[in-house]
């Protein structure tokens, strides 16, 4: 009876002394962890943790789009029995037009020729990021409000849709309310109207040389 008695006494030590240890483990991981969360929450943030990735500073020139741009001019119309033959001037036209669009960083250009309108609109619908720009040349009388002998009408077209986008008519920008500032040779006079061509399709892009 004695040893039983014993014996209860010492398990009932061994239960308390375990039960002390488990309190106290506890107890510390509790402080542990309440020491680590105040520890984060006064921690400064980093600025550049804290700043969104949207608004990282950016060089604007890595946003720039290359574009693609491919010159057509259509086949020379013959002139009319009582005007004289005239030279071909479609290849001029076409290199002045890509020369004043090749000044913008990331422009390509191309060129063909002999292409008509509906042709050119057709080559637009195939493309994928490649604008289609149409310039044809017509022989026009020179008047007192218009001192050209031509007329360079163009049409800007929009890659996979063929759609127009733009359209007008080239002016060299020689001439002050009909009045020339000096004589302009007829190929300079076609070299800014192609280049005229060029800022207006530019513009209507939104792009700025």
């Amino acid at each position: 009876m004695r040893r039983d008695l014993e014996r209860f006494h010492l398990v009932n030590n061994l239960l308390q002394i375990r039960l002390f240890y488990s309190l106290t483990t506890f107890l510390c991981l509790i402080f542990v962890c309440g020491s680590i969360a105040s520890a984060q929450s006064q921690r400064k943030p980093d600025s550049n943790d804290s700043k969104p990735a949207s608004t990282k500073d950016r060089d604007p020139r890595n946003n720039r789009m290359s574009l693609t741009f491919l010159v057509v001019t259509p086949t020379p119309s013959q002139p009319d029995e009582n005007q004289p033959q005239t030279p071909d001037y479609s290849h001029q036209i076409r290199g002045a037009c890509m020369s004043e669009l090749g000044r913008v960083t990331g422009v390509k250009t191309m060129e063909d020729e002999d292409i008509s309108s509906r042709e050119a609109r057709e080559l637009a619908q195939f493309e994928t990021d490649t604008y289609v720009v149409w310039v044809e040349l017509k022989w026009a009388v020179a008047t007192q409000y218009s001192r050209t002998p031509f007329r360079l009408r163009y049409l800007l077209l929009e890659p996979g849709s063929g759609k127009t986008l733009a359209s007008g008519y080239g002016t060299p920008a020689l001439w002050v309310w009909g009045l020339p500032n000096k004589k302009y040779s007829l190929e300079e006079q076609l070299d800014g109207g192609s280049r005229d061509v060029a800022q207006k399709v530019l513009a209507e892009l939104g792009i700025k040389p």
